[in-house]
């Protein structure tokens, strides 16, 4: 997802109907809650794991029930969603959520 994810999800929202899938592939530096660049990988997987649960909560807020999650790509966390129920413009408008940058290693 991009900067605009915001309207990825009033889209979703809009166009899917109950019982609709809805897959997010995301980087997986881009959930981690810590920041700087941390070389202590165990603080960086809780720190995504925490930024990961913390997605899935908004979108449960926004009538999206969390089917799947797949972190077995070293790269990218695949987040697959049903729909359940419809959400109102005003609560769509309230959605607080920040992505951090994409992190990639110096080669």
């Amino acid at each position: 997802m991009g900067v605009d994810f915001a309207d990825f999800l009033k889209e979703s929202n809009r166009v899917l109907r109950k019982g609709g899938t809805l897959v997010v592939a995301e980087v997986k530096s881009r959930f981690t809650q810590v920041e700087g660049d941390s070389q202590d990988l165990k603080r960086d997987k809780e720190s995504m794991t925490a930024g990961i649960k913390s997605f899935v909560d908004l979108l449960a807020d926004l009538g999206f029930k969390n089917t799947l999650v797949e972190k077995e790509n070293q790269m990218f966390v695949l987040l697959h969603f049903r729909k359940v129920s419809g959400v109102r413009d005003k609560k769509m408008k309230d959605i607080n959520f920040t992505f951090k940058s994409c992190r990639y290693k110096k080669r």
